[in-house]
């Protein structure tokens, strides 16, 4: 299945850690932060989509990123489906704003 649209880091003023990607990407979207689950690999990412508010999905890479408030983790993409992002949106906490 085709992506709608791709964001690199071209498409905006700052970028990670900063939340403008993510802010960017709910809006082309045309939804708000706060209904996105962003899935991070890495700290800058995690940090940008935690500013941005959204729900934050992290399947670990090379660096590690630490457990905090609004952060769901997962070992491997094979483990995350359509419930697992849900899950995301719902617990407490979930937005950084």
């Amino acid at each position: 299945m085709p992506f709608a649209f791709t964001l690199s880091a071209d498409d905006t003023v700052r970028t990670k850690p900063h939340p403008d990607p993510c802010k960017a990407a709910a809006t082309r979207f045309g939804v708000p932060a706060s209904a996105c689950v962003a899935v991070e690999d890495s700290p800058d990412g995690t940090a940008s989509a935690h500013a941005a508010g959204c729900a934050v999905l992290v399947v670990p890479s090379l660096l590690p990123v630490d457990p905090a408030r609004g952060r769901a983790f997962a070992r491997s993409l094979e483990e995350v489906d359509l419930g697992v992002l849900s899950d995301c949106l719902r617990r407490p906490e979930a937005s950084g704003s």
